[in-house]
């Protein structure tokens, strides 16, 4: 122990970051891996969990995105398995256009048949920067991997010429 007259606030914090542990849920982890799996295909590079989550709050990425994006790694949205045990609420676990299995994020965003999915991708085609890395070929995890992805560009490719042929 340390005596608490010698002690600073610098020291004492020094000491709680060193005992402080994470420990992820198994979800949670299993995203991160699958997003770490997913900046590998697009980079070439395993990335750490710390770079994902330091990433995910990347200064160009808005507030809003940001938490979308915790939540996704974490598997905390309110949909799918969330309402399964909540008296009443059971049908809201399932996807009302497909009436698919448990719904997920992956469901929502990749999955689905909702028309209205494919014309939201469109329109995120269209808006993306030509100035970054192009139009990502959207998968399964491959969605949430934004922060990490624009700092990796491929050096096998040429982005303009890229961007000219997904644009057509």
């Amino acid at each position: 122990g340390a005596k608490l007259t010698t002690m600073t606030q610098a020291t004492a914090y020094q000491g709680i970051q060193e005992e402080t542990h994470l420990k992820y849920k198994r979800a949670t982890l299993m995203n991160l891996d699958m997003t770490r799996h997913a900046i590998r295909d697009i980079s070439t590079s395993l990335e750490t969990d710390d770079k994902i989550w330091i990433s995910c709050r990347h200064p160009d990425i808005s507030k809003k995105i940001q938490l979308f994006l915790y939540k996704s790694i974490h598997n905390t949205h309110r949909i799918g398995n969330f309402w399964s045990n909540i008296p009443n609420y059971e049908q809201r676990a399932t996807c009302h256009q497909c009436n698919e299995d448990t719904e997920s994020i992956e469901h929502i965003l990749i999955e689905c048949s909702n028309p209205i999915k494919n014309a939201t991708w469109d329109l995120a085609k269209k808006t993306w920067p030509t100035d970054h890395n192009p139009w990502p070929r959207i998968t399964r995890h491959g969605g949430s991997n934004y922060g990490m992805w624009r700092n990796h560009p491929r050096t096998t490719t040429n982005t303009k010429q890229t961007n000219k042929e997904t644009q057509r």
